[in-house]
């Protein structure tokens, strides 16, 4: 099954900002740079998450349709 997750400004505010930020990262030779090039890894491992949770029931339960049609959860009363 394909999903294609819609959109929201503050994933694209979040979006931007990284790879804007991910640009400005100064080159301090080869060693160094190989480094530094882990941060692409973190990228993938984030989204990687995200696709995850919004892939199987775990989290969401019977909401997961609805979770990723309108990116909101309901959060559970406080058990005392």
């Amino acid at each position: 099954m394909s999903y294609r997750k819609p959109s929201t400004s503050l994933e694209s505010s979040s979006k931007t900002t990284f790879l804007s930020s991910k640009e400005l990262l100064a080159s301090w030779g080869p060693e160094i740079d190989e480094v530094v090039s882990q941060v692409s890894d973190l990228e993938c491992w984030v989204s990687g998450s995200l696709e995850w949770s919004l892939s199987c029931h775990r989290y969401f339960g019977d909401s997961l349709e609805e979770v990723r049609r309108t990116r909101r959860i309901s959060l559970a009363e406080k058990v005392a």
